[in-house]
């Protein structure tokens, strides 16, 4: 005979208190990570959106100029923005670009002030309602808004940016995949048997 499970009072008691102990958890993670969003600019309009947009552009070309990092074809960088230096987007989606523009200026500006010597690409996944976009972000509580980039450094710069993302805090970044290539490819020189050393010997002639 098969038994229909019926909670009784302690196990209604007991779930009712971890799925509260859940909701709790989950807003207090929520209102942790807000700390890292500033106020959406829910007011700014599409065509001062565009604006701001070739704005930041141009300053930052000129803060990686003044700062030491050569952008591959920086005439045409725009940031990852390059649909909106022609194009108004809609107003629906102006709050959260401008929050993701300011998120991205501040990020390439860190890449400057570590000291790296170039940044060879860089990329910005589309947000929902933009084309070629998912239909909506994946979680309720935490929004993804993901770049790609690759750059050259030497491993002092390139330690110091990877822990500024790890703690920085004004954004909440995440290094979701990363890729190192040494240019260095030869090993260091090998001690030889007979001298013990990797280095040609003279002799002295005298």
């Amino acid at each position: 005979e098969r038994r229909v499970p019926y909670p009784n009072k302690t196990n209604s008691e007991a779930l009712a208190g971890e799925v509260a102990g859940y909701e709790k958890s989950v807003e207090e993670l929520f209102q942790s990570l807000n700390t890292f969003q500033r106020a959406l600019d829910v007011d700014l309009a599409s065509a001062e959106f565009q604006l701001r947009v070739k704005e930041k552009v141009q300053a930052f070309r000129k803060y990686s100029s003044d700062g030491g990092l050569e952008i591959t074809d920086g005439n045409e960088f725009q940031m990852g923005f390059d649909l909106y230096s022609t194009v108004i987007p809609p107003q629906d989606l102006v709050a959260v670009l401008d929050y993701e523009l300011e998120a991205i200026d501040y990020l390439l500006r860190g890449l400057v002030d570590v000291g790296v010597a170039s940044l060879n690409s860089f990329e910005r996944d589309p947000i929902p309602g933009e084309a070629g976009a998912p239909p909506e972000q994946e979680s309720s509580v935490v929004h993804k808004y993901p770049v790609r980039m690759r750059f050259t450094s030497s491993y002092e710069a390139f330690q110091s940016i990877i822990n500024k993302f790890a703690n920085d805090p004004n954004f909440f970044y995440i290094v979701r995949v990363l890729k190192v290539k040494n240019e260095m490819t030869d090993g260091p020189v090998k001690l030889t048997a007979a001298n013990q050393s990797g280095l040609p010997s003279f002799q002295n002639p005298e």
